[in-house]
């Protein structure tokens, strides 16, 4: 991919389900960190001389949603890398340029806000369980629950919940070997031992990948993990709970890895344009 030299980077800022404002052209810098856990993922974006029209609408806790899509010019096409909402804005007006700095989390409306009162009857499943409290959380499916190996589990005494749709989602999840979280403002679920169906990438690394092996110390609850430290060319479709393949000349043949965690640092005027992917063995 040597010949991909004109990087792109577009913003598009509105409420879900509208059109919204579109932005690009200017320089924007980005830092993602997402996770396979229930946590939000983060993104801090960097914008440069927007006008004073668009400031005026990137404002936090309004609802307000900012998809930052990432690419090449030679390709022809960007690719979504994050969605969230607003948490804090910041202005610097000092000449030459205005710089913008938005701070955003991956579906903060939903996992820290959403609330449900359940009750199931006798002889209700797990998966029904979970269904409604991912529906809940009022966001698109990712995966569809149908599609996942969610255990053949009866609650024989019924059922009861009431409290943040997160909460119950993380406590079923944790019970019973699935892995939940919030991937561009949609809901995804897997389970432990298996990726999602949302296709497996390759890399383009740079440098060698490191082999991660960590124990867990004395009576943490916490699993052993053995897998992959992978630096590549930026790689937005990488995604927590998808599948990788890694071939080097220290990993041949190729192995299939689970992603859990990644950063994606990018800046259309700079040097950065990487991802760092952390993946599991498979």
């Amino acid at each position: 991919m040597s010949y991909l030299y004109n990087r792109q980077a577009q913003l598009r800022i509105g409420k879900a389900g509208q059109t919204g404002v579109l932005i690009n052209g200017l320089r924007v810098a980005f830092n993602i960190v997402k996770t396979i856990t229930s946590e939000s993922n983060s993104c801090i974006v960097t914008v440069n001389n927007l006008t004073k029209a668009t400031r005026s609408i990137i404002k936090a806790d309004t609802g307000v949603l900012v998809e930052l899509s990432v690419g090449y010019e030679e390709l022809g096409n960007l690719e979504v890398i994050f969605v969230g909402d607003i948490i804090n804005v910041d202005n610097d007006e000092t000449k030459p340029d205005i710089t913008t700095v938005i701070t955003l989390e991956d579906g903060y409306g939903a996992i820290k806000k959403k609330r449900v009162s359940l009750s199931f009857k006798s002889g209700s499943s797990l998966r029904q369980i979970i269904t409604d409290a991912s529906k809940a959380l009022l966001i698109p499916e990712k995966t569809r629950l149908s599609d996942v190996a969610i255990p053949d589990i009866t609650f024989q005494s019924g059922f009861a919940f009431e409290g943040y749709a997160a909460d119950l989602l993380d406590r079923l999840c944790s019970d019973y070997s699935l892995e939940w979280s919030v991937q561009n403002n949609e809901f995804k679920i897997t389970t432990k031992s298996t990726t999602d169906n949302s296709g497996t990438l390759y890399t383009t690394l740079i440098g060698s990948p490191k082999r991660i092996h960590k124990k867990p110390r004395g009576d943490s609850t916490e699993e052993e993990f053995k897998g992959w430290e992978i630096k590549t060319m930026l790689l937005p479709l990488a995604e927590p709970g998808g599948s990788i393949w890694l071939e080097s000349k220290d990993v041949s043949p190729a192995v299939k890895l689970k992603v859990v965690e990644l950063k994606h640092t990018g800046d259309t005027h700079g040097a950065d344009w990487t991802s760092v992917i952390k993946a599991q063995d498979l």
